[in-house]
């Protein structure tokens, strides 16, 4: 006899999809992903002293919910917000960031309590989600009960606060640094949109340096744009190397490709690389909480190669312009000791020069002219062939 059956959805659920960011900032950055697809202007979060009972909150200026889009959009797990309204916001015509539809789980990896409170149409909207209950629920996800309360609001009125209580002890509690790290480096080079850390305004100085763009059509990964940065020496990067950005989302952490891994490029030189590649063709290649993309994935393949390529290219160039500005500043000293050396000894000598510049790429003149000196001496020094 055939029959049918159902699949039964386990509360616990939510707390596993809440648990596939790696750290609890990674989880409040995804409630500020949804800011973003909300069309804010701004975010304010505050974030508690360590051992303390106050909550983290995140709040936003952006459309907001009524309480049917809550019980019709917000509730729905695994809703694709594309599906709907499609890849642009309204207001903004942002790229939208919110694809999974499980980020509204993310604050339940950081909090037992998670408190909505949404303004829409002139109706404020409240929800808790309590993470214990639905640990301790015996039904299914669909049949739990959640508590909405609503209650009338200006017409005007707009935006959403997220509020976590009762934070997870089990985890170290997220520190302003590491989120201001993640942020800035999704959203540093946004101008419509400001996000507030404990009072702390974010953002990001213009980096002076050379720019390159590069654009190609990649197998499997279409229009691909790689657009970067090597700064001016002088300047400290915290976030340095390129990242590759999907569908407006960063995946994974900034790197070059395993260009550090070359023993011909200069790791200093990397260091002063800002960047990142545009790659909306990748939707399908990333991992479930956008931490990185798929290992055996032949488009990511394809494409790291091709960036590698033009990385190497640039970074190469820029290097051996800088190094031989040193060395024409330099080239008259050391033209003329090593023409002082034996013929067959000349060769070397520049060769040596050459590696000595590479290592003292991030010198100064006046530092590297008594190396170049020292290591000309030894030159100098070595016997002649009998």
């Amino acid at each position: 006899m055939i029959q049918t059956a159902h699949f039964k959805i386990d509360p616990r659920l939510a707390m596993l999809l809440g648990e596939t960011y790696r750290s609890t900032e990674h989880a409040l950055k995804e409630l500020v992903d949804n800011a973003w697809d909300a069309d804010a202007d701004h975010v304010w979060i505050s974030l508690p002293d360590a051992m303390t009972t106050d909550p983290i909150v995140i709040k936003d200026d952006g459309c907001g919910m009524d309480e049917n889009e809550v019980r019709k959009e917000y509730l729905m797990v695994a809703r694709d917000r594309r599906s709907g309204r499609g890849d642009r916001t309204a207001r903004k015509n942002r790229l939208v960031k919110g694809r999974k539809g499980i980020g509204k789980f993310a604050g339940l990896m950081a909090a037992d309590i998670m408190q909505l409170e949404t303004m829409a149409n002139g109706i404020i909207t409240y929800l808790t989600i309590p993470r214990q209950e639905l640990l301790k629920a015996n039904t299914d996800l669909e049949q739990f009960e959640l508590l909405i309360t609503t209650l009338e609001c200006g017409l005007g009125e707009h935006g959403t606060v997220i509020t976590l209580s009762d934070l997870n002890q089990s985890f170290s509690f997220p520190t302003a640094e590491r989120l201001k790290e993640l942020l800035i480096l999704e959203y540093g080079r946004q101008t419509d949109f400001k996000i507030h850390v404990n009072g702390d305004l974010l953002g990001m100085e213009d980096i002076p340096g050379d720019i390159f763009n590069h654009e190609a059509d990649m197998p499997g990964a279409g229009p691909v744009r790689f657009r970067f940065k090597i700064v001016d020496k002088k300047q400290k990067l915290k976030n340095a190397g390129i990242v590759v950005r999907v569908g407006g989302k960063i995946v994974g952490k900034p790197g070059y490709f395993g260009l550090d891994d070359e023993e011909d490029i200069p790791h200093k030189i990397l260091k002063q690389v800002f960047g990142e590649i545009e790659a909306d063709g990748l939707a399908d290649d990333t991992t479930a909480d956008w931490g990185a993309f798929v290992e055996n994935s032949k488009a990511f393949q394809v494409m790291a190669q091709w960036a590698q390529q033009q990385l190497r290219q640039e970074v190469l160039r820029k290097y051996k312009r800088e190094v031989n500005l040193a060395k024409a500043r330099l080239k008259k000293e050391i033209n003329q000791r090593i023409a002082k050396l034996p013929e067959y000894r000349r060769a070397y000598a520049e060769q040596t020069m050459e590696r000595i510049m590479l290592r003292c790429y991030d010198q100064s003149e006046e530092r590297m002219k008594p190396i170049m000196s020292v290591v000309l001496d030894a030159l100098e020094g070595i016997p002649d062939r009998i």
